[in-house]
């Protein structure tokens, strides 16, 4: 078991490793530009898009279904002739 503990301390060393990382850090000044993605916030007027909502005037179409109304009058001349037949 204690050739286990010398493998762990080649471990510890790569966390050593991660320091570096702090290097990295110094990349925030890059985060600035990011400040150039607040500029997307612009694109918010696209949701002007949202007046497309009108579309929904399309429900008339819902008097369309009246129709089907229709379809059962055709169903009752077919029992009509049952009774002449009988």
């Amino acid at each position: 078991a204690s050739a286990a503990t010398p493998l762990a301390t080649p471990l510890a060393e790569l966390t050593p490793a991660a320091p570096p990382a702090s290097h990295t850090s110094a990349a925030p000044p890059a985060a600035p530009p990011a400040a150039l993605t607040p500029a997307a916030p612009l694109a918010a007027p696209t949701p002007a898009a949202p007046p497309a909502a009108p579309t929904p005037a399309a429900p008339p179409a819902a008097l369309t279904p009246a129709a089907p109304p229709a379809a059962p009058t055709p169903a009752a001349p077919p029992a009509a002739l049952l009774f002449p037949y009988t």
